[in-house]
């Protein structure tokens, strides 16, 4: 199971540098995160708005997903355009 010339763990002190790591990496487990917006370089804790700033920002959210998703649809068709206006030179050239 080991591959070959892996140096074998000599003492405890050797497993310091990985028991670290591992405590680092339960710490930030166990971190609470805390939901955060920037607006304008001002940060603010979602927790602490009003409910009509979070309504706000509920609608901007919807509001740029319908932006992206029309950006998408839009990108979709100028590139089909792209495929028709192709196929009809291709059948006037053939004329």
């Amino acid at each position: 199971m080991f591959k070959k010339n892996t140096p074998a763990v000599s003492s405890i002190t050797d497993l310091e540098p990985i028991v670290s790591m591992h405590e680092k990496i339960d710490q930030k487990v166990n971190e609470k995160i805390v939901p955060k917006i920037i607006i304008d370089g001002k940060e603010y804790l979602i927790d602490d708005l009003s409910e009509a700033a979070k309504n706000q920002l509920g609608s901007l959210r919807a509001t740029n997903a319908e932006i992206a998703r029309l950006e998408a649809l839009l990108a979709m068709l100028k590139t089909a355009s792209m495929a028709y206006a192709r196929a009809a030179k291709e059948e006037l050239d053939k004329q």
